[in-house]
């Protein structure tokens, strides 16, 4: 047997995705190339127990997910074994003809044929190889501290694969977004303007959210940038929240996540899914637990603005806002702080071919005071492009002077939330001379 990997979170679900009861009043048949889809709108309130399913073999089920835009979809799944591991409920599943699943399925809830939910899919072999976790273990996300994973037997820890982000915006943002280990296989899906989709409010009383939804958690959000990971609401619990996503995230346990609508713009030829986020948050995700995400949709969580102004050759542009999380000081808070002060300034001088010298000026805000740090002054040195070569340069500059800025406040007073950074860049160009 293939060693399992965990699938990623991130990358938004592989075309096969989506399935619901075999009760034909809740579905329309959906003609080609969907093939075996078909649209569901009903939202499952039963779930099976693990007692009935372990030991069987070859059992008909169906999985749910959104294919393209918001629209659910589900598609029958063969269950093959099912079985407790390392204290972990795992039942095995091999697709149906050529539907395929991978990164951004993980959630996706997997029905009996009398539609009840019986779990979500957490991991892969490959496209047509994978496995669920009940929903038995999975409801009991944010009951316990636990949020580590059990071993399970058989399958060593280098099959696991890293987590996996998505990002949205100007390419050349995508070496400050890969340069941190945590970051390093983020998916690139292009340019934000334009991919733009209605808007809604997510909340439990919106009929319209139902398993298999996609939901996007954001450390970054901003008029021209996401940094992202995706999962899939698996089933509402009787107090109105959901439990998603079938595994880890990151493992943190409690959590202050914004969660966003998810809207997937269309399938590779691979079956990777692109998609972005649409609208403003709309919850919270709550809980990072081993099998899987709590999440709230009746509140939303409070998100930490760095703000931007940027004046080149005397000429002002802005204020430009993007939302980062509030995480403690965390490395991702971290990385959606120096990625907003930056993308204003990518914006702006993008690949000039001219040589761009400038300073820049840091307010940060914490706990009602504002600390100002002033580059280059603090022997930092001039930032500065090299030639048109080298225009990273000056965007890694800028980087690391927000970063410092961002850093000292945590370590002057790591108990106090930074809530907001404002910051001013002031640039001038000359003509590059090799």
């Amino acid at each position: 047997m293939k060693y399992r990997r965990e699938i990623i979170v991130g990358l938004v679900a592989l075309a096969g995705v989506g399935c619901s009861s075999s009760d034909s009043s809740s579905g329309t048949p959906v003609v080609n190339p969907l093939g075996d889809a078909t649209v569901v709108t009903n939202n499952p309130t039963t779930t099976y127990p693990w007692s009935s399913l372990v030991g069987k073999t070859n059992v008909s089920a169906f999985i749910r997910g959104a294919e393209t835009g918001t629209t659910v979809y589900q598609r029958p799944i063969k269950i093959v074994s099912a079985y407790t591991s390392a204290g972990e409920d795992v039942f095995a599943m091999v697709a149906n003809g050529t539907d395929a699943y991978g990164p951004g399925d993980s959630g996706s809830p997997i029905l009996s044929s009398d539609g009840r939910v019986i779990g979500a899919l957490y991991a892969g072999d490959d496209p047509q190889h994978v496995y669920g976790v009940s929903i038995t273990q999975e409801k009991t996300t944010g009951q316990t501290a636990a949020v580590k994973r059990p071993a399970v037997s058989g399958t060593p820890a280098s099959s696991w694969a890293p987590k996996q982000w998505f990002f949205a915006g100007s390419a050349l943002a995508m070496p400050l977004v890969t340069k941190r280990s945590q970051f390093a296989l983020t998916h690139y899906s292009g340019v934000l303007a334009g991919r733009s989709a209605p808007s809604r409010s997510l909340t439990p009383a919106n009929s319209a959210l139902i398993a298999g939804v996609r939901y996007a958690s954001a450390i970054l959000n901003g008029p021209d940038a996401q940094l992202y990971v995706s999962g899939t609401y698996t089933y509402q619990l009787p107090s109105g929240q959901w439990v998603a996503t079938g595994h880890a995230i990151e493992g943190q346990g409690p959590a202050q996540w914004p969660v966003f609508p998810d809207y997937v713009d269309f399938i590779e030829n691979d079956g990777t899914v692109e998609s972005h986020i649409a609208g403003s948050a709309s919850g919270t995700l709550k809980f990072d637990g081993p099998f899987g995400s709590l999440i709230d949709l009746s509140s939303v969580p409070t998100l930490l603005p760095v703000t931007v102004t940027t004046k080149l050759d005397g000429v002002t542009s802005g204020p430009v806002t993007h939302d980062t999380i509030l995480d403690r000081g965390s490395s991702f808070e971290e990385e959606g702080v120096d990625l907003g002060g930056v993308l204003p300034v990518i914006a702006l001088i993008g690949t000039s071919s001219k040589v761009i010298t400038g300073g820049a000026t840091i307010t940060v805000y914490q706990g009602g005071v504002a600390t100002q740090s002033v580059f280059p002054d603090n022997g930092l040195g001039t930032i500065s492009t090299e030639g048109p070569e080298t225009p990273s340069v000056f965007y890694n500059d800028l980087e690391t002077a927000v970063d410092t800025a961002w850093a000292n406040a945590y370590f002057n007073d790591p108990t106090t939330q930074v809530e907001k950074i404002v910051v001013s860049v002031t640039m001038t160009s000359s003509p590059f001379h090799p």
